[in-house]
C-alpha cells in the first residue's frame, strides 16, 4: 500500500539552509539550493502574516520591498507602447517576484488603535501554493478583532486583485487557473457582513425589551470593504499584451483575462465593497510602513528615472507620479463598476 505524499511545506527559504542571504535583485534565496524568488523570507506558515506592534514599525521592510511588493511600475511612454519607462524606488534591491502581498486595515470609531497586518503568498507548486488572501482569512487575530468590533471600515491593500481562475500561461495551463481568491474573500466577506447583522438585530431585539417606551428599533451597519490595487491584473489593456504571444499563449491568456474580469465585476457589484486603485493617503498609509522611506526613495528615484541631481524630489512627489501612472486602470474600474450596477438592476428586474 503507497502512502500518501504529505502536502509541502513552506520552502520559500528552507530553515535547514542557515546560509540564507538577500540576493540583489532576485530576492531572498538559499546559498546552495536557491528556491524561488520571494519579497520576504520565511520558512513556515507563521512568517507569511506579520502584525504591527510597536517593535514592528516598518512592517513592509525595506524601501526595496516595498517598491516590490506595490510601487514598482512600468509605464509606456510612445503610442505603440514599444518602450517602457519604469517608475522604481530602489532599481538594485526591488525584484519582479511573483509574490502577492496584502496590508489589512481595520478601523473603527469604537477604537482608538487600527489593527494592522501583512501577509504574503507562499508558492509550494502550481497545485499547493497558498495565496496571501488565504493567510488573511484564517488570521485568529483579524478574525477576532472583526467579533469584537464588527461595524468596522476594513481596507486592503494588495499587489493585485485576488485571482480568479485567472493564473498561468501556455506551458502550464493543465494545473493553473483553479484558483479563485474572489471568491474567498467574498465568501470571508459575506461571513463577516452576515455576523454583523445578527449581531445587530440581537442588539435591537435587547434594547426593546429593555425599553417599554420603545415600539421598533431600526439599525444599520456601517462595516465597508476598500479593496485598494497596486496594479490590476490581466484585466486592463490586455490587448497589448496579446499582441506580443504567439497564437496559443494568447488564447490562453485571453481565457484568463476574461476570468479576471469576471472576478472584478464580482467584487464590485457586491454591497458595501470598492475597489479602486490605491490614492495618495493610501500610498501614504504604505510608505509609512516601511524604513528609511524618505531618503532612500529620492535617492532611488534619481538613479532610474535620470532626473539628473534634483534635489527637489521627495516622497510627495513619487507618490504624485504613481497615482497619475494609475489614472487609466481607476477609469477602467470605474467602468467595470458602471457595467455592473447596469447588470445587477438588469437582473434584478428579470426577477421582479
Amino acid at each position: 500500500m503507497n502512502k500518501r505524499r504529505p502536502p509541502p511545506s513552506c520552502r520559500c527559504t528552507p530553515k535547514h539552509n542557515n546560509k540564507v542571504r538577500l540576493l540583489q535583485g532576485r530576492g531572498y534565496a538559499g546559498t546552495t539550493n536557491d528556491t524561488r524568488k520571494q519579497i520576504y523570507a520565511a520558512s513556515s506558515d507563521e512568517d507569511h502574516s506579520l502584525h504591527h506592534t510597536l517593535n514592528t514599525t516598518n512592517l513592509l521592510g525595506s524601501v526595496g520591498q516595498l517598491c516590490s511588493g506595490f510601487f514598482h511600475h512600468e509605464a509606456a511612454t510612445t503610442a505603440t507602447n514599444t518602450h517602457r519607462r519604469t517608475l522604481c524606488l530602489d532599481p538594485i534591491h526591488c525584484i519582479r517576484a511573483p509574490t502577492t502581498v496584502v496590508v489589512v486595515k481595520v478601523s473603527s470609531v469604537a477604537s482608538s488603535t487600527d489593527f494592522v497586518a501583512r501577509y504574503h503568498s507562499c508558492w509550494r507548486g502550481y497545485s499547493n501554493s497558498i495565496h496571501a488572501e488565504q493567510f488573511l482569512i484564517n488570521d485568529a487575530r483579524l478574525s477576532s478583532r472583526l467579533r469584537e468590533e464588527p461595524n468596522s471600515t476594513v481596507d486592503l491593500y494588495m499587489t493585485q486583485q485576488p485571482c480568479h481562475y485567472s493564473t498561468g500561461r501556455y506551458m502550464n495551463r493543465k494545473v493553473t487557473g483553479k484558483t479563485s481568491c474572489t471568491e474567498r474573500i467574498l465568501k470571508w466577506w459575506m461571513k463577516h457582513q452576515e455576523d454583523v447583522g445578527k449581531s445587530s438585530s440581537s442588539s435591537a431585539a435587547s434594547s426593546s425589551s429593555s425599553s417599554s417606551t420603545a415600539a421598533t428599533t431600526t439599525t444599520t451597519t456601517s462595516t465597508v470593504l476598500n479593496v485598494w490595487l497596486a496594479n490590476v491584473f490581466r484585466a486592463y489593456d490586455t490587448e497589448t499584451t496579446i499582441s506580443n504571444l504567439s497564437a496559443k499563449e494568447a488564447n490562453v491568456f485571453r481565457e484568463r483575462s476574461n476570468n479576471s474580469c469576471e472576478g472584478l465585476l464580482q467584487l464590485l457589484a457586491t454591497r458595501n465593497v470598492n475597489v479602486e486603485m490605491i490614492d495618495a493617503k493610501g500610498w501614504n498609509f504604505l510608505f509609512g510602513l516601511s524604513m528609511n522611506t524618505a531618503a532612500a526613495t529620492a535617492e532611488g528615484e534619481r538613479k532610474n528615472m535620470d532626473d539628473g541631481d534634483d534635489p527637489s524630489i521627495n516622497v510627495q512627489e513619487l507618490i504624485l507620479r504613481r497615482v497619475t501612472l494609475s489614472e487609466g486602470e481607476n477609469k477602467f474600474l470605474k467602468q467595470l463598476k458602471l457595467k455592473s450596477s447596469q447588470t445587477f438592476n438588469s437582473n434584478r428586474k428579470r426577477k421582479e
